[in-house]
């Protein structure tokens, strides 16, 4: 019989001292900060090795619920190449003082102090991202798990404490050591006076979940000079600038221009419990397509909502028919866009499409 939250809740262990939470996260944090960043990566691949076998308990529990993006998002070439990128070519910078392009200039990156994470229950493997970044960066965390998930996170932290890396010079790195900057609470979301607690001990506090859920942590008081990062609802858009149209204009090019607005695939985002673009659902294969067809032929059908099915291989024919060209067209498995953007009629459209 599956347990229920309220029986999970029921058998947490009560804790009504906030402070001594911090201070166990910030001795675990000294530790960390002792390590290089390349020990801490090395350690995290090393958990990406242990998980990716089949028969590890974390598969066992969670294959279904995308362990394996995080297999491959914890890989040691990938979190080298993510680090680099995010501190202007050179991890090296969060150890200590090292100069910048060669110049006189030194720089060293530093902790920020308590990075608070508010998962959110349908993202909790996603919610493991912004964690990791956390512990690379050396910083103490503090994560508040959501009663729909309670054991996710403390379970994932687990399996790393067990796993220990000896380096080629004999050093240890000691998972457990590493996890002890990490600590898990609970608290239900109406309990005003532990959100507060919570915000005002926090240098970064991070937000998973939805429009409501982010408003109320962001809204939450905090000290000066806290940071917030949001992962909340997503949005995707493309901006071009109007000088760029006004070129087609003046240059009469509108006029013979057909412009596409689309995506190859759409993301999960937390969605079933995914990060990327694994599986076949629906946020996945179904993606807007906005078109703008010059032609004067299809100034009585703009502004029109579509809703029989469409597929990116139907844009290559849509070219070709708009510049009236045949060439290959014997080629191609996609059916032309002009007759429906144009308003003709169709009579034998696909039925089904395939992705």
């Amino acid at each position: 019989m599956k347990t229920s939250n309220e029986t999970l809740v029921s058998n947490l262990e009560l804790s009504g001292n906030f402070s001594e939470v911090l201070s166990s996260i910030k001795q675990g944090q000294q530790y960390l900060t002792s390590l290089e960043i390349e020990d801490i990566i090395l350690w995290l691949d090393a958990i990406c090795t242990s998980w990716s076998d089949r028969q590890s308990d974390v598969q066992q529990l969670y294959s279904n619920q995308g362990i394996n993006f995080l297999i491959y998002w914890f890989r040691k070439k990938h979190l080298l190449e993510i680090t680099d990128l995010a501190l202007r070519g050179n991890r090296k910078f969060l150890d200590g003082f090292h100069t910048v392009n060669g110049s006189e200039i030194k720089l060293s990156a530093q902790p920020r102090g308590v990075v608070s994470h508010w998962i959110a229950g349908n993202v909790p493997m996603l919610g493991m991202l912004s964690l990791i970044q956390g512990i690379i960066t050396k910083n103490a965390n503090l994560v508040k798990v959501s009663k729909d998930n309670l054991y996710v996170v403390p379970t994932l932290l687990a399996s790393m404490a067990e796993v220990d890396v000896r380096k080629s010079n004999g050093q240890l790195i000691e998972g457990k050591k590493i996890v002890n900057s990490v600590a898990c609470i609970y608290y239900p979301s109406s309990d005003k006076s532990a959100l507060n607690e919570m915000s005002l001990n926090s240098q970064v506090r991070v937000a998973w979940g939805g429009m409501e859920a982010v408003e109320n942590i962001i809204n939450l008081p905090r000290k000066f000079g806290c940071e917030d990062v949001v992962f909340g609802p997503k949005t995707s858009f493309m901006v071009i600038g109007s000088e760029k149209l006004s070129n087609l204009e003046d240059s009469k090019k509108m006029q013979d221009t057909m412009i596409v607005f689309t995506s190859d695939h759409g993301d999960y985002h937390g969605d079933h419990w995914l990060g990327e673009k694994e599986l076949f659902h629906e946020q996945i294969v179904r993606v807007p397509m906005i078109i703008y067809d010059p032609s004067s032929l299809a100034n009585n059908n703009r502004g029109i909502k579509e809703t029989r099915f469409i597929e990116a291989i139907d844009l290559l024919p849509t070219f070709l028919d708009a510049v009236e060209s045949s060439e290959s067209k014997h080629r191609l498995e996609g059916q032309s866009l002009i007759p429906i953007l144009r308003g003709e009629k169709i009579s034998n459209w696909k039925e089904s499409v395939f992705s």
